[in-house]
């Protein structure tokens, strides 16, 4: 038996030695293809994949296993409890082994180690020699080489992963052009061919025409959105600038009214609503009082202590002031430490109360923050509208002529014009 099959196998040899031979000959003098060549390669041919299919063979897989290998892709720690009872229960032929193979894999893959993945994949692929080509060309058997890719990338093998990758699209491509080919087949078995052809043809012009309507459609949308997009971002420009005019035109307002120190009303925002509460006041022939004041001795306390020190006596003052006076009363730094403060519908008497409680405020309020030990006082000026004092400047110059009293009689106190306190 041993000899007839070396016999066998040496004739097989003979005959594919003979028939290339004759196609070699056949290729040099280009004669038409003999039926007897394509008899001997055809047979040849048959004979070879006799003797392979003695060597490889396909094998059933189990629905479980098949189950198994999809959830450990999802869910290998599902897939792990459940491998042990598999290969407890069913007797694994090789290409379940192999398939098993690769569980393990996606189990440990999904632990990070890809050595031990690689090292499992290895071993699958090492015992798989003996399953058919056509079975291992089927996706559940070569998604091991594309597994294998990303396990040798991941350790930095680079060039075994980049032949895996080669190999894993090779098989890719080919299957799925086996299985278009055998769906062509199939539709030119049943339809027929040129009418399919024609319909195909049709179908590509359409889905061609499509597929332009639908990049202009979206490249219109694109550039819709780009300029609406540009116009929002102009007009949000043009807002902001917008804001900020209004912004800086109401801080030159503010600035060209209000003292940039102690932020109470400037020397031109005092006479502008002055001579509007004067003209008021005489026409409703209501009281209109003026108090002026003015920070004893300040001279001393910048010359002692600083200009900035002095800076934080005015501003306290300013707050002390703005705290005694009425919500409807104008106060305002006529200069330097100088300030006046406008009192509409306040009588002489009034006017007076309020100057005494300022002065107390002043007078006993703690400096010594502002690194002074000796007390801060003030003299007042108060002055009343009458029907001979029709007009602001007379006003504000009786109440002068008052805290000009003050100061003479020894500063500290109020005045009232033709009174004393």
């Amino acid at each position: 038996m041993r000899k007839i099959a070396t016999y066998t196998i040496v004739s097989a040899l003979l005959c594919l030695i003979v028939v290339q031979l004759a196609n070699a000959l056949t290729q040099q003098t280009e004669p038409p293809a003999s039926t007897a060549s394509t008899s001997a390669s055809n047979t040849l041919h048959s004979l070879k994949k006799s003797l392979n299919n003695k060597q490889q063979s396909v094998y059933d897989v189990a629905p479980q296993v098949i189950a198994l290998l999809v959830e450990s892709e999802k869910y290998p720690a599902q897939a792990q409890g459940k491998l042990a009872q598999i290969e407890a229960h069913i007797t694994l032929n090789e290409a379940e082994r192999y398939l098993i193979a690769i569980v393990k894999a996606n189990i440990v893959l999904a632990k990070k180690d890809y050595k031990q993945a690689i090292v499992l994949l290895a071993e699958a692929q090492k015992n798989g020699t003996n399953l058919a080509k056509q079975q291992l060309n089927t996706p559940n058997f070569f998604h091991l080489n594309y597994l294998l890719a990303q396990c040798y990338a991941a350790v930095g093998n680079f060039e075994q992963a980049y032949n895996q990758k080669k190999l894993f699209l090779k098989k890719y491509r080919a299957f799925y052009k086996a299985q278009k080919a055998a769906t062509v087949a199939l539709l030119k078995s049943k339809y027929q061919t040129n009418l399919k052809t024609q319909e195909n043809e049709l179908l590509k012009q359409q889905n061609r025409l499509e597929a332009i309507k639908i990049a202009d459609t979206e490249l219109a949308k694109h550039e819709s959105q780009r300029n609406t997009l540009l116009l929002t971002a102009i007009a949000l420009i043009f807002l902001l600038l917008l804001v900020k005019q209004i912004y800086v035109r109401a801080e030159l307002k503010k600035l060209a009214r209000l003292d940039s120190l102690t932020k109470l009303y400037n020397r031109r925002q005092l006479f502008k609503r002055g001579e509007r509460l004067v003209s008021a006041a005489i026409t409703a022939e209501t009281t209109l009082s003026v108090c002026l004041f003015d920070i004893d001795h300040f001279k001393a306390i910048n010359d002692q202590h600083g200009h900035h020190v002095g800076d934080q006596v005015l501003l306290q003052i300013s707050n002390l002031a703005r705290e005694t006076m009425r919500s409807r009363d104008v106060l305002a730094r006529l200069g330097g430490e100088e300030f006046v403060a406008l009192l509409p519908d306040a009588t002489i008497d009034e006017a007076k109360a309020i100057a005494e409680r300022l002065r107390e405020k002043i007078a006993e309020f703690d400096y010594s923050t502002f690194g002074m030990q000796t007390p801060v006082t003030a003299s007042f000026g108060v002055a009343q509208l009458t029907t001979d004092t029709n007009s602001l400047d007379g006003l504000l110059q009786r109440a002068d002529e008052a805290m000009y009293q003050a100061k003479v009689d020894g500063r500290n106190r109020v005045i009232s014009h033709h009174y004393r306190i």
